[in-house]
């Protein structure tokens, strides 16, 4: 099994479709990297401004009461943008920034219109902003959750339609049943080969994707990050095998 492994990986090695798919994997991931390390730093700064304008507005009602404070509520919560948004853009851009904090309602007011009775503040989550008219997936975005569904899955397609009819064409596949190989070792062997094939450009993309976004000062990758990140890369290989398969 092991030997039919290697020749696979040999093969797939020295053709051209290998040199194509390193090149097309390369491009896109640091394509992926640099429109985040671009787009990223604008978001933060976004978010920070808006988390400034909040506490500066709580700063400046410093002197009412508590009870104002509970009454009228802290002010917007804002979302916090993710440092691993290349990964899956996930119709973010859809979603509203913050939760916004409703005025306390009015239950009584006076003939003046003087506030007798009012409430406390509330939670209101603002819509989405849907487009109804496309509600299909976003293949723009160049993503890992793009580079994964599409274009490895297409690859795997590519790399396995010829793997026995290539060797039939050559000859090979009548002296490979020749000998005394059970033939769920051949497709084992056929699967392992294609497989790490495969692995092989994607694992280098990512390598490079990874550095490019670590090594800048503009995104911090925790270890929750970098878990995450491990995560996916296995996941997506494990798709990947369900084409090859």
């Amino acid at each position: 099994m092991w030997h039919i492994t290697k020749r696979e990986i040999y093969d797939n090695l020295n053709s051209l479709r290998f040199a194509l798919t390193t090149v097309l994997l390369l491009a896109l991931m640091v394509t992926n990297a640099v429109k985040h390390l671009r787009e990223h730093p604008k978001r933060v700064q976004r978010y920070q401004d808006a988390v400034t304008a909040s506490l500066n507005h709580l700063t400046d009602r410093a002197d009412d009461s508590l009870y104002t404070l509970a009454q009228y509520g802290p002010g917007n919560f804002y979302k916090k943008p993710s440092p691993l948004h290349f990964c899956a853009n996930g119709g973010e851009s859809l979603l509203p920034d913050a939760v916004e904090v409703d005025e306390p309602p009015v239950f009584m007011t006076d003939a003046e219109g003087n506030r007798l009775l009012e409430g406390i503040w509330s939670l209101s989550y603002p819509d989405a902003n849907l487009n109804n008219k496309n509600v299909g997936p976003q293949v723009s975005q160049v993503d890992w959750a793009f580079i994964i569904g599409y274009i490895l899955s297409l690859i795997a397609l590519w790399f396995t339609f010829d793997a026995f009819s290539g060797e039939r064409e050559q000859g090979t596949l009548r002296l490979m049943l020749a000998n005394s190989i059970p033939r769920h070792t051949v497709l084992i062997g056929k699967f392992l080969g294609a497989l790490l094939s495969i692995s092989i450009p994607f694992a280098l993309a990512v390598l490079v994707n990874l550095l490019l976004i670590s090594t800048a000062n503009t995104v911090h990758l925790t270890t929750e990050a970098w878990g995450r990140l491990g995560i996916i890369f296995c996941l997506a290989l494990l798709y990947t095998s369900l084409f090859v398969a």
